[in-house]
């Protein structure tokens, strides 16, 4: 059997295309409604924004969590598991804080007028 056989049964036996469809359209879902709501109540484009950042990292935080727990039984977290946590927050927050100072001018423009 290929790496890549090997690996796409993996990644049914975990679980993880179902997870990925299962959070691809809540995410969806999340963000149209974020996007209705903003418009009807005149939010800040900066909350829309925040909101995507959180669904764009969730779905590789969510991917790890089905491949390292998705099979049956206990599993204990893994190191590996803990250093692509962590790579997925710096990204995060690198993400927040560039939507945070680019939406700062215009939420001070726009408290203004």
């Amino acid at each position: 059997m290929s790496r890549i056989a090997t690996l796409f049964e993996q990644l049914k036996r975990r679980k993880v295309k179902k997870t990925v469809a299962i959070y691809t359209s809540t995410g969806l879902t999340v963000l149209g409604v974020t996007n209705l709501f903003a418009g009807v109540y005149q939010l800040p484009r900066a909350l829309f924004d925040c909101i995507l950042v959180l669904v764009v990292c969730g779905l590789p935080s969510a991917c790890i969590v089905a491949w390292f727990h998705g099979r049956e039984g206990k599993q204990k977290i893994q190191t590996k598991e803990l250093v692509l946590y962590s790579l997925l927050f710096v990204i995060a927050a690198f993400m927040f804080i560039r939507i945070v100072l680019e939406a700062g001018p215009r939420l001070v423009a726009a408290g203004s007028q």
